[in-house]
């Protein structure tokens, strides 16, 4: 079975149980050796999601990945993993913000904000570019759920200049 494959199954899995409202789960199938969600379930995932798959376990191999990744490299894997950290970013802020931790879902949603930052100043925003990103979405839901009105209209107003 293609890891994409079964990466897309996980993504899907974690949605379908956070719609149901079971969002502890959700953040298993995001995680998917039944560890905690990090950084490096993110990377794991996200690989496989791009399509740039490694093994986990050969950290010569991330190391490489991780250059490749910040130089010239590949331009289109490197898009794609990109977009991939970053949709997953979101998934885990959404979903922690389901289960109650809002300081995990804007650490989250501050990370896949910052990855999309990272992104546009590295291309150049096409017509295609929708007006928040992801990030930008997940992010304004957390300040909006803590009940920081200023800080998430602040946002709002930065993103549409």
């Amino acid at each position: 079975v293609d890891q994409r494959q079964v990466s897309t199954a996980r993504m899907y899995a974690a949605e379908a149980c956070c719609m149901l409202g079971d969002p502890g789960k959700a953040m298993q199938y995001l995680a998917g050796d039944g560890s905690t969600m990090d950084e490096a379930a993110i990377d794991r995932l996200a690989s496989a999601l791009a399509g740039t798959n490694m093994d986990p376990q050969d950290q010569k191999q991330q190391q490489q990945q991780k250059q490749a990744d910040a130089g010239v490299g590949d331009g289109i894997s490197r898009i794609r993993l990109g977009k991939a950290q970053q949709m997953l970013r979101s998934t885990a802020s959404v979903i922690s913000a389901h289960m109650g931790d809002t300081k995990a879902a804007k650490e989250w949603a501050t990370s896949a904000n910052a990855q999309t930052e990272t992104e546009e100043a590295s291309a150049s925003a096409g017509p295609n570019r929708p007006i928040f990103s992801e990030g930008q979405q997940a992010l304004m839901y957390c300040m909006l759920r803590a009940g920081d009105t200023s800080a998430a209209l602040k946002l709002l107003l930065g993103s549409r200049s």
